[in-house]
């Protein structure tokens, strides 16, 4: 486990809000499967945590659903944990086009000209990364 000291927690948190931290330390049990090793345990954590999820009653994100849904199968069908998956590559080009969008953004999302300044970023900025 990651968290360190959630005991402290344990002791202060008000009853009302103590699902939070059985999520949070659910959670903390599914990062073992971002590893290279994998627990073998890693089912029961996975659906550990869906069920601290929803007793949130949060609406379930991109990356929750990512954890809930996903993470099972791709531990299956690659053997081993996602240390070699990760999101670092996508989120790095993302950042590298948000600094090259900044010369074309209109803020009128339905007019012809955002259209037009969207595609003429998306060209310049592949063209110069092929």
């Amino acid at each position: 486990m990651l968290l360190k000291r959630t005991d402290i927690l344990d002791d202060l948190l008000p009853a009302e809000h103590y699902k939070f931290l059985t999520a949070f330390k659910a959670f903390d049990a599914v990062v073992t499967c971002f590893s290279y090793d994998v627990d073998h345990d890693y089912l029961r954590y996975i659906r550990d945590f869906e069920n601290a999820w929803f007793d949130l009653k949060l609406k379930v994100t991109p990356k929750v659903h990512l954890v809930i849904e996903h993470l099972e199968e791709v531990i299956e069908l690659y053997g081993f944990g996602m240390a070699t998956l990760n999101e670092s590559a996508a989120e790095a080009i993302h950042a590298d086009f948000d600094r090259h969008y900044q010369g074309f953004i209109v803020k009128d999302l339905d007019s012809l000209t955002y259209k037009k300044k969207l595609l003429q970023a998306v060209k310049t900025y592949n063209s110069g990364h092929i």
